[in-house]
Formats: C-alpha cells, structure tokens, sequence
C-alpha cells in the first residue's frame, strides 16, 4: 500500500498533533478493511487505539440513557448531535471517532423544562443562569459527578436562522433509540452541513478530524440527501450568516 507506507516513512506516530492523532480509530478500520498485512508493526498500536476509542465511546453514551428516559416522559423530544448521531448512522462503529462529550438537541420551547431534568439527575451547568442563554447561544455544558458532559442545544449550532429552519429540521430528523430510548438525529443534509459548520467553528487541529466525517458522510448517505440531493443543501441553509464559507467546503468536497 504506497500511501500507507509513504506516510509512515514522513510520520512519527508518537508524535502526532491532536487531530490527526483523532483519525487513527478510522485509519485502523480502513486499513483492516482493504487488507493491510497483518504483520506490520503500527497494527497493534492502532488496534489499540482503536479499542481505547470504542471504550471510551461506549462510556459516553452508556451514561446518557437516563437522560433520553427522563426526556420521553415528559414529552421532550430531543435528536443526537455531532459524536453521537455520526457514530450511530454515518460510522456505524463506536471505535473511528473518539468522543470528549455528549451533544444533546431539544426544541427551544422546552429547553428550561430539559435543564430541570438535567438538574434534576445531578447534572450541573458549567455557567452562572443558564436559562438565561438562549436569548444569546446555541448551548450550554452540564457536567455531572464522573465529570461527564452533557452539551445542551437548543440551535443547532452557532450560525443564527429563523424558527422556519427550526421546524423543518424536526420535521425531517430521523427516529431511533440510544439503549432503548427514544431519540433522533437530523435529516442526512441537515447532518451533513452541522459538521460543515462545526468544521469551521473549531481550531484547526480539529478540523483535520472534522473532514473525513464528511468524506464518511457523503460517501455514506450522499444518495439520501433531502429536498433534491446537493443543490438543495444552498436555498436550504441560506438563512444562516457563514452560509458562503459552508457551500464553498461543500463543493469543494463534492467535486
């Protein structure tokens, strides 16, 4: 495999910045997937790495089904962000992409009864009056007692829009269940253009991880993609400010 052993020969795995160092669950797979030979010397590292991931991982969202419980009953409905909704539909592997928290969307209108609960079960915001945020961002952190967290959404991410994209991405998040509970992610072209749009919000070293999300992304589900495949994505996310620097990575993915 020329390029595996080219970018062997130009990189030290122990000495990796953070965002490439985050890609090697999915180096792993991809690497076991076309059949490298079984006896090269960085496997084992990898492989462990990608079990170090897995567990991890499994710890991440192990720990939340309580939440997605106590949300159902009182009639919250709530979709999975970044991590969590990549790791169950587009990766399908709970080892590729390591997760530091827990992304969690509800509907504006609910957000102050979902904090209670989040309190409620021993989760603390990480600001002074959180329910005085959503007039200003999108989220807020809540930590528990192990120190997990539990990002709180309310927008989907940081670029404002109105309550008519708000609608329509509940009205087209796809349904399913975390450990038995119920929950949701957003549409594969809402999906999609939210890692766009975290891509250009994060610091660079996490953008490097950022992008083979969307390469996973349109490989996986580019067929599916609402409302009239690629083009539709433009009109879609217009409303949003940033939407130039969003359509320029789309195409340039695309292409």
């Amino acid at each position: 495999m020329p390029a595996w052993d080219r970018w062997k020969a130009e990189n030290d795995i122990n000495h990796l910045e953070a965002g490439t160092f985050r890609l090697l669950g999915l180096l792993y797979r991809n690497l076991v997937r076309v059949g490298v030979d079984p006896a090269d010397p960085l496997l084992p590292r990898l492989r462990g790495i990608y079990r170090n991931f897995w567990t991890k991982n499994q710890i991440v969202l192990g720990r939340k089904g309580t939440v997605l419980k106590a949300l159902a009953a009182e009639g919250i409905p709530c979709m999975l962000l970044k991590g969590a909704g990549l790791t169950l539909t587009v990766y399908r592997d709970h080892g590729v992409r390591p997760m530091d928290d827990f992304d969690l969307l509800v509907p504006l209108s609910r957000v102050g009864q979902a904090m209670d609960i989040l309190e409620g079960l021993g989760w603390q915001s990480q600001v002074h009056a959180p329910r005085e945020l959503p007039a200003s961002i999108h989220a807020c952190s809540f930590r528990d007692a192990a120190e997990a967290t539990i990002d709180l959404h309310w927008r989907l991410c940081h670029l404002p829009a109105g309550r008519d994209f708000d609608r329509t991405l509940w009205e087209g998040r796809q349904l399913l269940e975390l450990h038995g509970e119920p929950a949701g992610v957003p549409c594969a072209t809402d999906q999609f253009l939210h890692t766009c749009a975290h891509v250009l919000s994060t610091r660079l070293s996490r953008r490097c991880a950022g992008l083979p999300m969307l390469i996973s992304s349109c490989n996986r589900r580019g067929a599916r993609l609402t409302g009239g495949g690629w083009r539709s994505m433009h009109p879609r996310w217009a409303r949003f400010r940033g939407c130039r620097a969003l359509w320029t990575i789309c195409r340039s993915i695309w292409r």
